[in-house]
């Protein structure tokens, strides 16, 4: 086949000679994408409650986590017919500890770990007295 170019001013090309030609689109080879890096799923961060103790007015909270966990413990202490008792502790070592003021000797304990980028946050409650 052969092709001549002209421009808007009119000069023209001398005939150029080319192969077979074909009008349409380039196949697109797929795109591979980089996997994502998988991100796990935080593991349970054991809470476990060892001591729940009223003496003298005072409840002494004590209670234990994985190992390496993180972050703080909220616990609060709730009577029929009385405003709840709140307290907050830092986890350290995987240990816990709260010494509340409670003017009840029988209620429920409800403890809250916040969780941190290793453990999921957990939640117990216990009959207390």
């Amino acid at each position: 086949m052969q092709f001549a170019a002209t421009d808007d001013l009119g000069n023209a090309s001398d005939y150029v000679t080319c192969g077979p030609l074909s009008i349409g689109f380039a196949p697109i080879p797929p795109v591979a994408f980089a996997p994502s890096p998988v991100q796990s799923l935080p593991s349970p961060a054991h809470l476990r409650l060892t001591t729940a103790r009223i003496t003298h007015g005072q409840l002494l909270v004590r209670g234990r986590l994985a190992g390496r966990a993180t972050g703080s413990v909220m616990c609060s202490y709730t009577a029929r017919g009385r405003h709840p008792v709140h307290g907050r502790a830092t986890v350290r070592s995987g240990a816990y500890k709260l010494l509340l003021r409670v003017p009840f000797s029988k209620g429920i304990l409800s403890i809250r770990y916040s969780g941190d980028r290793a453990f999921a946050p957990q939640r117990i409650t216990r009959r207390v007295g």
